[in-house]
C-alpha cells in the first residue's frame, strides 16, 4: 500500500551530500547525485510482518539531456494465514492509513493497494481514493504533526498503534475521517467528542470508576460524564492545559457545544448559543490536539515532545 503523504512522513531517500565544485564567480562547475539503497523498517506483529520499503525509480539513460531519480516509500504487509480482501484491508491497511492521517494532521489518501501470492503478479485492489491537496515537502510552513523518525521506538510504537487502534476503533477510523474531510463543522465536532469519549471508555473507565469509588465511598457508583472524561484525559496525557487550550473553562464550552449540537438544546454552563458557535473553530482545535496528544503519548513520546510538537502546530488555534 501507498499513500499521498507516506514518503514525507518517512522521509527515508538514499540521497547522500551533493558534491559541488563552484568557481571564483560562484557559477556551478561540476555536480553529481549520490544514491545508495537505503534500509527500511521491519515490525513484526502477531499475525503479520509489516515492511516500510523505500523504492527508487531513474531515467539515466547517457543520450538524455537530465537525469533523474525518484524515490518513495511502500508499505507491504506479510499476514500468516491467508485472508480475505476485506480483512486484509480492515485488520492491516485501515489501521495504518488512520496511523498516517493522525500522525499528519492533515488530509490524506490511499492512492495504491494491491494484493499478491508468492510470485505472482500483484492485483491492483484500491476501492475508494480521495484525492489530498498536493504537498511539497519539506514544508517548515505546514509540518506534519509528528514524523516516523521522531517516534522514540518505532517498532513498539507501531506495535501499540495496532493494539490501539483494535481497542478504540471505529472511533480512531472516524477520527481520521474528520480530518480529511478537512472542514470545520457541527459534524467534525460531534466525531471529536466521540472519539474523546470511546477513548476513555475503552481505555481508561475502570480507573475512573475505582478512583471516584475510593473518594466517594458513600455516594452510588455512576460512570463518569463527557466533561470528566475531557478533564481525565487532560490529565493522564501529561500535556499542560496551556498546550491543549483544555482549561476547564474551555472544555465546559466544549461539552456545551457537543451537546447543543448533538440535540439542539440550550448550551450549559453559563454558555449562549452565540458563544457556541463564535467559538466552534478553537473548540475542534482543542479537541483534536487532545486526541493526537493521547495517541502521541500512547506511542511513546514524553509529555515535553508531545508538547512541542502540540504547541507548533495548534498554538494559534487553541489559544484563540
Amino acid at each position: 500500500m501507498r499513500t499521498a503523504n507516506l514518503h514525507e512522513w518517512m522521509p527515508i531517500t538514499g540521497f547522500g551530500r551533493t558534491p559541488m565544485l563552484m568557481d571564483r564567480r560562484f557559477q556551478v562547475r561540476e555536480c553529481g547525485v549520490h544514491w545508495k539503497v537505503p534500509r527500511g523498517k521491519r515490525v513484526a506483529l502477531g499475525d503479520a510482518e509489516v515492511r516500510f520499503e523505500p523504492r527508487m525509480h531513474s531515467d539515466l539513460t547517457p543520450r538524455r539531456p537530465n537525469r533523474v531519480i525518484r524515490t518513495t516509500i511502500d508499505i507491504a504487509v506479510i499476514p500468516e494465514e491467508r485472508k480475505t480482501l476485506r480483512e486484509l484491508h480492515e485488520d492491516y491497511v485501515t489501521p495504518l492509513h488512520d496511523l498516517l492521517v493522525i500522525a499528519g494532521g492533515v488530509p490524506d489518501a490511499l492512492v495504491y493497494e494491491s494484493v499478491t501470492i508468492g510470485r505472482q503478479r500483484p492485483a491492483v485492489v484500491l476501492e475508494t481514493r480521495i484525492d489530498p491537496p498536493t504537498r511539497d515537502w519539506p514544508r517548515p510552513d505546514r509540518q506534519l504533526l509528528f514524523y516516523a523518525l521522531d517516534i522514540p521506538d518505532f517498532r513498539a510504537a507501531l506495535q501499540r498503534w495496532f493494539a490501539l487502534h483494535a481497542r478504540v476503533s471505529p472511533a480512531l477510523q472516524y477520527f481520521a475521517e474528520s480530518i480529511n474531510e478537512d472542514k470545520y463543522s457541527h459534524a467534525r465536532l460531534l466525531s471529536v467528542a466521540s472519539t474523546l469519549e470511546t477513548y476513555h471508555r475503552s481505555l481508561y473507565d475502570p480507573i475512573w470508576r475505582r478512583t471516584y469509588k475510593r473518594k466517594n465511598p458513600n455516594e452510588k457508583q455512576r460512570g463518569p460524564s463527557l466533561l470528566e472524561r475531557i478533564a481525565h484525559l487532560q490529565h493522564l496525557s501529561g500535556v499542560p492545559e496551556s498546550t491543549t487550550g483544555f482549561s476547564e473553562a474551555r472544555r465546559q464550552l466544549f461539552v456545551a457545544s457537543r451537546n447543543h449540537f448533538a440535540h439542539l438544546n440550550k448550551p450549559r454552563y453559563g454558555y449562549s448559543t452565540q458563544d457556541v458557535y463564535d467559538n466552534a473553530i478553537p473548540s475542534i482545535a482543542r479537541g483534536v490536539a487532545l486526541v493526537q496528544a493521547c495517541v502521541m503519548r500512547r506511542l511513546g513520546f514524553t509529555a515535553r515532545q508531545t508538547a512541542e510538537r502540540i504547541e507548533l502546530i495548534y498554538g494559534h488555534l487553541v489559544r484563540q
